[in-house]
């Protein structure tokens, strides 16, 4: 009996959807077909009869020694295949479809998880927003998170370099005879920028980004910063070589600017496909879903850190202490046209304050003397303040003015003494990069140097020169916060002389002696170089 009722429910439904169905066939396909199925306690074999005549799809059943589970099913409006998939899953079934196009059902559970629904695409609406950089710059932020690159530390200083060139070669125009401009029309010396029209783009941005597949839509020449790696220019504009300008207007002007951007690149989170930066408010503009905003912000937040600062003092101290001795004896005979002795100031120096001068008769006799001390110490202390792994460069210049004297010595053997001026630069320099370790020690790149002047050299003639001295040591060293280290020094022991003689006359016992010229001078320096760095608070630092 049950099995009437159930031939008789299977009969209803298939006459009902045969009818229902039976004009789509000449206007639609298989795969446009929609179906309704009603099934209660069938057979696979009643299901699949009831598919055929609905679908005009084939079945064939495998044999199999466990039996299929009865059908209980009810579908509106599917496709052909989910309601195979449905009746398979309801009969603890699998199917596959061969060559031909039938499907062949056999036992064996089916993968029940549905096929994954297709909803029409959504646009996802877009913001525009700033992303304020508190504590870094947002160049280098941008660099990072773009494009990967590890930030410039010499960009200050090329700025720097690029805007003096600039002034310097807008304010010192050459200078011409004023007969020249006699009617000749002058112009302004400043001369405005060419003007640049914005391309039309889509009538979402008026700067916006070219995605692949998309024609080039950007202001030309709004290039990057020409770093060490080289700028990056706009639209159809390469950038600069190695730290040369960006490309177009932004050469040189350090405009803002980015180049082609896609979510994903980089560290750009999915969903952004437009990043700039404005320096005049320290601002990452960025265009993207709430979503990829968001992660942008927190991305922003990871790299904009405060770096620490550093004071770095380099003490160079030099003391000198020296001893000079001369005595010298000049003579001269002379009888008629016969003249002998020794050249004025060659034995006896012209420069040594002592002297005694002798003549008797046909001789002429000069001694001259010297003895001399001297000690001095200088301390020089360049200090800097500069930011963790930051090179910094302090540097003072002095032009000083010494007088020296030139012996000049007429021909009648007359000596003259002409004093004369000397210019002399000295010149402090240091440059640092200091790098904070994570135990609070520091590790210092040092390159500090001093010139100065030294003793005056009188030579045998009494002419003067002054010692030139310069000194500078380059090391990297470690050195605790707040110690004080010696870096290095420098001894200098000097002990010279010179003897001089007449010939044969100076080789005598006793009265030899009064026919020589001795001088020694005897010289000690020593210069020692110290460092002391100090890791600067949040309260030093104004922070």
């Amino acid at each position: 009996m049950r099995f009437g009722w159930n031939r008789l429910a299977l009969a209803l439904a298939v006459s009902g959807m045969s009818l229902s169905a039976a004009p789509a066939f000449a206007q639609t396909t298989v795969e446009d077909l929609r179906v309704d199925v009603n099934l209660r306690d069938a057979e696979l074999l009643a299901a699949t009869r009831l598919l055929t005549e609905l679908t005009g799809l084939q079945f064939a059943i495998k044999p199999s020694e466990q039996p299929f589970q009865r059908i209980n099913l009810s579908l509106k409006g599917a496709r052909p295949e989910d309601a195979i998939r449905y009746v398979c899953i309801a009969a603890g079934a699998s199917f596959s479809r061969d060559e031909n196009g039938v499907y062949i059902l056999s036992w064996g559970k089916l993968d029940e998880q549905p096929p994954t629904p297709k909803f029409p695409n959504v646009e996802v609406p877009k913001l525009v927003q700033r992303i304020h950089v508190l504590k870094g710059d947002c160049r280098d932020i941008y660099d990072q998170i773009v494009y990967g690159q590890v930030p410039d530390p010499m960009r200050g200083w090329d700025e720097l370099f690029r805007y003096r060139q600039r002034m310097e070669s807008r304010m010192t125009p050459s200078i011409a005879k004023p007969s020249q401009f006699v009617n000749q029309q002058l112009s302004p010396f400043y001369q405005p920028l060419p003007t640049t029209n914005l391309p039309a783009t889509s009538g979402e941005s008026g700067n916006d980004i070219r995605l692949p597949g998309e024609a080039a839509n950007q202001l030309e020449g709004f290039g990057g910063v020409g770093g060490p790696t080289g700028g990056r220019g706009g639209q159809g504009q390469p950038g600069g070589g190695q730290g040369g300008p960006g490309g177009g207007i932004g050469g040189g002007l350090q405009g803002s600017g980015q180049g082609v951007l896609q979510g994903g690149t980089g560290l750009v989170p999915n969903g952004i496909d437009f990043v700039y930066f404005d320096p005049a408010t320290n601002d990452l503009i960025a265009r993207g879903t709430e979503e990829a905003i968001q992660q942008l912000q927190q991305l922003v937040q990871l790299f904009d850190r405060a770096p620490r600062q550093v004071q770095v003092k380099v003490e160079f101290i030099t003391t000198s202490s020296s001893v000079s001795k001369s005595l010298g004896f000049d003579w001269l005979y002379e009888r008629g046209t016969v003249f002998l002795g020794n050249r004025p100031g060659s034995f006896a120096r012209s420069g040594d304050p002592f002297f005694l001068n002798y003549a008797t008769g046909n001789v002429t006799a000069r001694v001259r003397a010297l003895l001399q001390e001297g000690f001095g110490k200088v301390v020089n202390a360049p200090m800097v303040r500069t930011l963790n792994n930051q090179p910094a460069f302090v540097g003072a210049n002095t032009v000083t003015t010494i007088f020296t004297n030139q012996v000049v010595s007429n021909t009648g053997g007359q000596v003259i003494v002409v004093p004369q001026i000397n210019q002399i630069q000295i010149s402090t320099q240091l440059a640092v990069t200091p790098r904070i370790n994570d135990d609070d020690t520091i590790t210092m790149f040092l390159q500090p140097q001093i010139s100065d002047f030294g003793q005056i050299r009188r030579g045998p003639d009494g002419q003067e020169v002054p010692d030139q001295l310069t000194q500078f040591v380059s090391v990297v060293a470690r050195v605790k916060n707040g110690e004080t280290i010696a870096l290095g020094g420098i001894t200098r022991n000097q002990d010279v002389g010179t003897h001089t003689r007449f010939p044969i006359l100076g080789d005598l016992p006793v009265i030899g002696q009064f026919f020589r010229q001795k001088t020694q001078e005897k010289n000690l320096t020593e210069l020692l170089i110290f460092v002391t760095p100090v890791i600067l608070s949040e309260d030093e630092t104004g922070g």
